[in-house]
């Protein structure tokens, strides 16, 4: 997701791949401190998914359905927010 969002607005791995650290400072860092382009909120939306994730996936006891609801939430406020910003790019729904 964060992956995409670089992608997005133009700025690209400094190698052949991504680090997860780095994706994650560099969305934090360029994108919504430096840029405004996403709001501050989304700042740690990586690292809250990947906790539902664990849980999810190794933990002995089920996720609960809220839990994963507000990931579903979560998620899909982050993809909507960059797709706004990808056509913002691409000069479609021009903010006023």
């Amino acid at each position: 997701m964060l992956h995409t969002a670089l992608q997005v607005e133009g700025i690209r791995a400094p190698g052949k791949r991504w680090g997860h650290d780095t994706v994650r400072a560099q969305f934090a860092g360029e994108l919504i401190r430096r840029r405004k382009l996403y709001p501050a909120e989304l700042r740690d939306t990586f690292e809250r998914l990947g906790e539902v994730r664990q849980v999810a996936d190794y933990a002995a006891i089920p996720i609960s359905e809220l839990s994963v609801a507000r990931a579903v939430r979560r998620t899909n406020d982050f993809v909507a927010t960059v797709r706004k910003n990808q056509d913002r790019r691409k000069g479609r729904n021009k903010p006023t």
